[in-house]
């Protein structure tokens, strides 16, 4: 399943990558966001007396250091990102404590299934380019509350290559079930043959050269 929400290469998606839409505030002028990789938590333990180790996935960790710089070129770009963005961002716990974090939607974040921050660090306002360019930075990290159950797992079954670490499904887990049991079914028939009446009365008084099947050097010649 894929999460991309604005595909860069196509024309009519491409400007949606200029600007973010914060607690459903269009921002305004350009905005640039940082690397936001997505990352996951993984228990790996070595094995003794072996070359590998066993992994076990334990969910995913927390976006952090997620940055985005905001540029602005026109006054009217300034103004209305300190009256509409700005109040959202700026944490106040004297006015209304933080209890969730702040929806935002911008394609590479949506990627990542990261569709809520909370504010870390406000820059400040400042110059960026001798032509007028203006810009602020703020600093964000994933938002994501756990949910009431986190499911963690081994990878197990046989591996492609015999060691650990290196661990897949079995493509196939009846087959050993079934030979076992082909293998058990043959070895009772062949115990049963052996022991019934009729395979002890034809095998009576016969020498084992005698029996069918029999493989051997000849008997010695008679006197």
């Amino acid at each position: 399943m894929s999460f991309l929400t604005a595909n860069p290469l196509i024309p009519e998606q491409a400007p949606q990558w200029n600007y973010a839409v914060i607690k459903g505030v269009k921002t305004p002028g350009v905005v640039r966001v940082s690397e936001c990789p997505r990352k996951f938590k993984v228990d790996k333990k070595n094995v003794a007396g072996a070359q590998g180790w066993t992994n076990t996935y334990q969910g995913w960790l927390a976006g952090d250091s997620i940055k985005m710089s905001f540029e602005f070129w026109t006054a009217d770009q300034i103004t209305f990102f300190f009256a509409n963005i700005f109040p959202i961002v700026y944490i106040d716990a004297t006015k209304a404590p933080p209890t969730a974090g702040i929806d935002v939607d911008y394609p590479s974040l949506a990627a990542n299934q990261i569709t809520k921050l909370f504010p870390v660090q406000v820059g400040d306002l400042k110059k960026l380019s001798p032509d007028g360019l203006w810009g602020i930075e703020i600093e964000f990290v994933e938002w994501r509350v756990a949910g009431d159950k986190n499911l963690t797992s081994t990878p197990s079954g046989k591996s492609a290559s015999g060691t650990p670490g290196q661990q897949q499904a079995d493509p196939y887990p009846d087959d050993d079930a079934a030979l076992l049991n082909d293998v058990t079914a043959g070895a009772a028939k062949f115990n049963a043959s052996r022991k019934s009446p009729a395979a002890t009365s034809r095998l009576t008084g016969v020498t084992p050269q005698q029996r069918p099947g029999f493989i051997g050097p000849p008997p010695p010649p008679s006197p």
